[in-house]
This record gives C-alpha cells, structure tokens and sequence, in this order.
C-alpha cells in the first residue's frame, strides 16, 4: 500500500460505508472501522494481484470475492461499498468490475509478474514499470558560499479545516438534514487535485447557495432536492441553475452572502473579522 493512501478521502469514504453496513446488522467490528478499511483493501489487492493479476476483478462473483478477503456479510454489500468509494469501477462485460486505475497504481512487482505471464492488463494496455531513477535524490552539492537565509513564505490556510468549514455551511443551508458524516468526504473528494482549494469551495459553495434559492429546491420544504454528500459525488456544483455561472469573483461571492457576509464601508462594525479571509480578497478585486 503507497504512502498516505489509509488517509486518503477514498478510504475515509469506504470507513463511511462501512458503518452503514454494520449499523445494518446491529454488528461492531472486532477493531476499528479504519483499520477494517485499510485491511480490506491491503486483501483485495494482494488477493487481486494472483487471481485477478489484469485488474479484472469481475471476473470472480461477488461472494467468491467477499469470502477471499474475509468478508463476513454479503457479497453484495462489499462491492456495493468498494464502488462508492471509487475503489472498484464497472466496466462493461466481460470483465463486470475492475479495480480503480490499477494501470497506475499497481507495484513493479506486479507489473513484472503480468509481463513474465505475457499478459496486459484489462484495457489493454501494456505494463510499464516506473522508473525509479527518475525520482532518485542526487546528493545535496557542497557550496563554498554562504548560504543567503531565504525569505519565509505566507502560511496558507490548511485545507481540511477549509473543507471542514465549507461542509458545515452548505449542510446549514442545505434543505435536506441528513447525512451529515458523509459531507466532509464528499467535499474532499470534489476538490481532490484542484490547484486552489479556496477557489474550487468557493465555487462549489456558491453553485450550491444558488440551487438552494431555485423553487425545485425550496417546495414541499426540499422534498425533492437531493443529498449533500449526493449532490457533491455526483459533482452537481458542475451545472448551475438555468445554465447560468457567475464570470467573476465578486459574483460568486455574491451567491455566498447566506454563509458569511462581509461588512462594507458604510457598515459600523469595530474590528471587523471577515469568518474567511480569502473571500474578503477575492470581493476585493
């Protein structure tokens, strides 16, 4: 297993999934749900890379897989959970279900075992090995000069409290109040590999404040609006209401004035503490 993935937003979904099946059988795991995530997956690949060594894991039915990993609920329920965490992917027949971009996560090891079999994985294509003299550190040169102290840079916000922040907000105005253990996730997981994490939540946050003001989402008190952490994994915040995006920052902070409105010239408030620094910079331009 590669450094940092039992922290990734993928296993924290899995830990999320979890649960709700182990609510289900009024059931406790002998340890925690962490460890019992980390667990499956850490099984399923090494199980996976003998008997499904091409990533096609599909191949097998679903209880034969449930029961190689030590699975003690249905079959049905395992890949059920494994899909929504994006850990298994469906894939048209014949190979039915595939592990998630194993073309690029698989070890050398593996890799050099299906070209030993002569084989390419599911798609396809070939297995390439990585190279690792590509990120081989060269030793540090000795200087003679002295070295210039360099200037430290601004600390930026951390992005989990950000995204920790923003998932509070948006379930606050959210219509539907249900699921909240599972917004966190989402969000993290909407803006995984976003360059600026501000911008993305501001984006996100602002799309959202506008559904919330549309009447599909405000009659019969939000009975038909979908939830949250639903509305982010099905990425949502991608299409706004009538087609229409606001092009500017101050328009999408604009959508956001039900989270944390910020005081104005004209307003009388001493000290004023905007709750999100970078919003303030942002309506500034």
């Amino acid at each position: 297993m590669k450094r940092g993935t039992p922290d990734h937003p993928k296993m924290l979904m899995l830990e999320f999934a979890l649960q709700r099946i182990f609510r289900k059988h009024r059931r406790k795991p002998d340890a925690g749900f962490k460890v019992l995530a980390v667990g499956i997956m850490e099984t399923l690949w090494g199980w996976c890379s003998q008997y499904a060594i091409q990533g096609d894991i599909g191949k097998w039915p679903d209880d034969v897989i449930a029961q190689a990993i030590g699975w003690e609920f249905s079959g049905i329920e395992l890949i059920s959970a494994l899909i929504e965490a994006r850990f298994i992917d469906k894939v048209p027949e014949p190979c039915r279900l595939v592990i998630h971009d194993i073309q690029d996560h698989a070890t050398n090891t593996w890799r050099q075992n299906l070209q030993d079999a002569g084989l390419k994985w599911w798609d396809g294509s070939p297995p390439r090995k990585y190279n690792l003299q590509k990120n081989s550190r060269k030793p540090p040169e000795i200087s003679r000069k002295s070295p210039q102290p360099e200037p430290e840079p601004e600390p930026e916000p951390e992005p989990e409290p950000l995204i920790a922040e923003a998932a509070e907000r948006m379930y606050r105005l959210h219509p539907k109040k249900t699921e909240m253990v599972l917004v966190p996730a989402a969000l993290a997981s909407a803006v995984n590999g976003s360059g600026d994490i501000q911008k993305t939540l501001l984006e996100i946050e602002a799309c959202h404040a506008a559904w919330c003001k549309t009447d599909d989402w405000t009659k019969q008190s939000g009975r038909f609006v979908p939830k949250l952490a639903h509305w982010l994994s099905d990425k949502g915040f991608t299409k706004w209401p009538d087609g229409t995006k606001p092009v500017t920052d101050k328009e999408f902070y604009a959508g956001l004035k039900l989270y944390t409105p910020l005081p104005t010239e004209d307003d009388e408030v001493e000290n004023p503490q905007p709750a999100r620094p970078f919003l303030a910079k942002l309506a500034a331009k």
